[in-house]
């Protein structure tokens, strides 16, 4: 089976903790933190916290990136990265799931739903790693070969539209 990945940003971290939330809701799951310090060797500790205690941690910078695995059929694991995350480029607040199944449209109508969110993206075998730049409608990887579909927001904040495309894989599942 393809490994289908699920990937949201905002430039605010709610929305992401949301979006992450809501894909792994009633599913059980461990909490695992990467200490800001600790990114080289990305060695994620077991969390004793909630996950809004942990993302507070992750807001004030103490963390630079959250774990969740998962003990449910529909999703794997989940990530949780702070802007500061990746230290050769700045990135939005950044949530990846990892789905068991290729029964991706329903989270992904959900999630474009909200108008909080800066991009949804999901693609095969991994995330798409994007870069600020690479993140609007008109800059996006629309022919990325891992693409299965995306939607990006086009217009203004009071009249924000989803710009939605299927990209080279969103036949293949």
């Amino acid at each position: 089976m393809t490994q289908i990945m699920l990937e949201v940003g905002s430039n605010s971290l709610a929305p992401v903790q949301s979006a992450i939330e809501s894909a792994l809701a009633d599913l059980g799951y461990t909490i695992e933190v990467l200490q800001t310090e600790d990114t080289s060797g990305l060695k994620y500790r077991l969390a004793d916290a909630d996950l809004d205690a942990v993302c507070a941690r992750l807001a004030t910078g103490e963390l630079s990136s959250v774990r969740l695995r998962s003990d449910g059929a529909d999703v794997a694991w989940a990530l949780l990265f702070g802007p500061t995350f990746g230290s050769d480029c700045p990135r939005p607040w950044t949530g990846a799931l990892e789905l068991r199944h290729t029964q991706y449209r329903p989270l992904f109508e959900q999630l474009v739903k909200g108008k909080d969110l800066d991009f949804v993206v999901v693609s095969q075998e991994e995330t798409l790693d994007l870069t600020p730049a690479a993140i609007t409608s008109t800059t996006f990887p629309w022919n990325d070969w891992r693409l299965i579909m995306a939607a990006l927001p086009s217009g203004s904040a009071q009249n924000q539209e989803w710009v939605i495309r299927a990209g080279p894989a969103g036949g293949r599942k």
